[in-house]
């Protein structure tokens, strides 16, 4: 019984942070795709939750949220960007990690705790035509200890922040 709720809980998480499909980086028409780079995020399945990042922002854009949902990818201009993110763990808040406007905005004040203590800024300088991955690593599952950084997907190059060795 407890392995069946655990997976209905997980199945419940994990299909909202890839709820939304596309957020735009930046201001203006929307340019064509090749015109653009993509960045993605790392979202890995608990046995009761998820873990992952979640970008809040690209140039002070806000592109994903508790309310709004967040997206899969987002398409970002060439050049300079600064991403702002933050390590979640659904598992250790102990909140339904679901959007809309009344769950969202519960979970957007519990956030409010957690979020300091993992946010971080990279500065990412996307070159059109490629694709980028948030990542995180988090020792114990730890708010306090994630790091976060960007690689390129395709060479696997660390291009914002700095990937542990562990």
């Amino acid at each position: 019984m407890k392995k069946s709720i655990m997976f209905i809980m997980s199945a419940c998480v994990i299909p909202f942070f890839y709820s939304c499909d596309t957020a735009k980086g930046y201001i203006g028409d929307t340019l064509p795709k090749e015109e653009t780079a993509i960045l993605d995020h790392q979202t890995e399945a608990l046995p009761a939750g998820a873990e992952g990042v979640a970008i809040y922002f690209v140039n002070s854009i806000s592109v994903g949220s508790y309310t709004k949902g967040w997206p899969n990818s987002i398409y970002l201009k060439s050049g300079t960007n600064i991403i702002e993110a933050a390590y979640f763990n659904s598992h250790e808040r102990a909140v339904d990690m679901g959007g809309g406007l009344i769950q969202g905005a519960i979970n957007s004040e519990a956030d409010k705790k957690q979020y300091h203590s993992s946010h971080q800024k990279l500065s990412l300088d996307a070159s059109a035509g490629h694709s980028y991955i948030a990542k995180f690593y988090s020792p114990a599952h730890s708010y306090t200890n994630a790091i976060l950084w960007i690689e390129d997907e395709n060479s696997g190059d660390v291009v914002s922040g700095r990937k542990p060795n562990n």
